[in-house]
């Protein structure tokens, strides 16, 4: 059964989130002049250099809960901002894996940055064509089965007053 949020619990949570992570972002960065680990500094340049794709995925599928709380019609954007958020995902995924290629692993394989492109694109599309049907599709099932306990409810309220009325 899907949990009832109301749109200041998921601003209120978001909101602590997005805190948390620019607070061990800014940390990590104070760190870096007094530990002395090439990987260290590197894995924290690497977040710097993808924090405006991390804000914008972050935003993005926060909009997109905010929008999944409230009630048909006001919930028909949050298929598409959550799409829109997976392709920064998977932006960031995909830079997640060239950074351990080239940087961590140190392979240094000359087309790699070619097939990544293209694989990128590709899974991409598909991310997002999956999550924006999915969403739609979540809507649909939504309107149909609030249809029928709606419908259900009517129909045992009118009964009771029947047999309400019989008794008196």
């Amino acid at each position: 059964m899907r949990q009832i949020k109301s749109v200041t619990a998921v601003l209120f949570s978001r909101l602590i989130g997005f805190i948390l992570f620019l607070i061990i972002i800014a940390l990590l960065n104070f760190l870096v002049p007094y530990i002395d680990n090439i990987t260290f500094t590197a894995v924290v340049h690497f977040l710097n250099q993808n924090i405006w794709i991390m804000i914008l995925f972050s935003l993005l599928i926060a909009g997109g809960e905010l929008f999944s709380v409230l009630t048909l019609p006001f919930n028909l954007p949050y298929p598409l901002f959550n799409a829109i958020g997976s392709l920064f995902l998977v932006k960031f995924l995909f830079n997640i894996l060239s950074f351990v290629n080239n940087e961590l692993i140190n392979v240094n394989v000359p087309n790699i940055g070619i097939t990544f492109k293209g694989l990128f694109i590709i899974i991409a599309a598909i991310v997002f064509l999956i999550v924006l049907i999915s969403g739609y599709v979540k809507i649909l099932v939504e309107i149909y089965s609030n249809d029928d306990s709606d419908e259900d409810y009517v129909q045992k309220k009118v009964v009771k007053r029947v047999r309400r009325i019989r008794i008196n």
